[in-house]
């Protein structure tokens, strides 16, 4: 007589019937800052120090007849610059500082979170990403007329 050593069981999930999941970022005041160094004056448009740029989660589930936005539903919510260090919770951040044109000429922000299928129990993680940019521009210029013997000097800009 044969004797039982194991036995198992076999889970099939059919990920398939999962309902759609669109996910973005929004900005309140653009992606784009324009910063312009013109003699001593210096200005940034839009200055987001002065009108904040808000950053706001948009998450969609799709259904049978329209799509709902779940992004307050989510768990373990977070934004972060890195993928690791958070730098929020909620569905919307606040950007209140302009970008440096020399160190910083692009920023990314991710936000991440845990949606769970009501129905299916499913959970899906959704990061969703968006780049803020600086643009450099000036209206002076510079020019050197040299006589005698030539000579370049490097900007201060």
């Amino acid at each position: 007589m044969a004797t039982i050593v194991s036995t198992g069981q076999i889970t099939i999930v059919d990920n398939n019937d999962a309902r759609p999941i669109t996910a973005f970022i929004t900005a309140s005041n653009g992606t784009q800052q324009v910063f312009s160094k013109d003699e001593s004056t210096v200005t940034y448009t839009p200055n987001w120090s002065t009108a904040n740029n808000t950053l706001s989660a948009k998450v969609y589930v799709g259904g049978t007849s329209a799509a709902s936005e779940v992004a307050a539903q989510l768990s373990n919510k977070k934004w972060s610059n890195d993928l690791g260090t958070s730098i929020g919770s909620g569905t919307t951040l606040v950007v209140n500082t302009n970008l440096d044109p020399v160190v910083a000429v692009q920023k990314v922000y991710y936000f991440e979170g845990d949606y769970t299928d009501p129905v299916t129990g499913l959970v899906s993680h959704i990061i969703a990403q968006i780049t803020l940019g600086v643009v450099k521009t000036g209206t002076n210029a510079v020019y050197l007329l040299t006589r005698g013997t030539s000579a370049i000097q490097q900007s201060d800009t």
